[in-house]
C-alpha cells in the first residue's frame, strides 16, 4: 500500500510539473502587445502603504498589551501586599508569644524590633547590594547579589537592632534615675 501511495505521489507529481509554469514569473517579460490606451489612468501614489484598517487592529494591539501589562502590575503589587503582610503577621504573633510564654512585655517588644529591624535591613541589604553593582558596572551574577546581600543584610540588621535595644535600655535606665532622683529631693510644702 506505502509503494502505491508513492508511486501515485511520483506520477501525479510528474504530471503536474509538466503542465505547470517553468519561468520564473518575476522574471518573465510580457508578452502582450502594447498598445496606446484610449483613457488616462488616475495618478497612485504607491509609496502610501497604511491603512486605517490596520490602525485600527495597531491601537486595539497595543490597547490589549497595556491591558495585560496593567493586570500583572496589579497581581504583583497584590501578591507583594500579601507576602508583606504574611511576614508582618508573622513577626507580629512571634512578639506576642514570645510575650505571654516568657510573662514579659520587654521581651516581646525586643523580639518585635529584633525581627523587624533584621528582615527589613535584610530587603535594605539586597536592594543596596544590586543598586551598587548596577552603578559600579560589576559582573556579579545576580544569585550571588542576593546571597550577599541577603545575608549581610541580616547581620547587620541584628547588630544594629541589638545595639539599639542596649542604647535605648541604657537611656531609659538613665532617664528614670534623674527622674526619680529629682522627685525625691522636692519638697512639695
Amino acid at each position: 500500500m506505502k509503494l502505491l501511495f508513492l508511486l501515485l505521489l511520483i506520477i501525479l507529481g510528474s504530471v503536474a510539473t509538466g503542465y505547470g509554469q517553468v519561468a520564473d514569473s518575476l522574471l518573465q517579460t510580457s508578452q502582450a502587445p502594447s498598445t496606446p490606451s484610449t483613457f488616462e489612468e488616475p495618478f497612485v501614489d504607491d509609496t502610501d502603504d497604511f491603512t486605517p484598517m490596520l490602525g485600527l487592529f495597531l491601537l486595539i494591539g497595543v490597547a490589549v498589551a497595556l491591558c495585560w501589562v496593567g493586570a500583572g502590575i496589579v497581581l504583583i503589587g497584590g501578591l507583594l501586599c500579601l507576602v508583606f503582610g504574611l511576614v508582618a503577621t508573622g513577626i507580629l504573633s512571634a512578639s506576642l508569644l514570645v510575650s505571654i510564654k516568657t510573662n514579659s512585655v520587654v521581651a516581646g517588644a525586643k523580639t518585635f524590633w529584633v525581627l523587624g529591624s533584621t528582615v527589613t535591613s535584610l530587603l535594605v541589604g539586597v536592594v543596596g547590594l544590586w543598586m551598587l553593582v548596577r552603578v559600579m558596572h560589576r559582573a556579579i551574577s545576580t544569585p550571588v547579589v542576593l546571597t550577599v546581600g541577603g545575608l549581610g543584610g541580616v547581620a547587620a540588621g541584628l547588630i544594629s537592632a541589638k545595639l539599639v535595644w542596649w542604647l535605648g535600655r541604657r537611656l531609659l535606665d538613665y532617664v528614670q534615675r534623674r527622674l526619680s532622683s529629682k522627685f525625691s529631693t522636692t519638697n512639695y510644702h
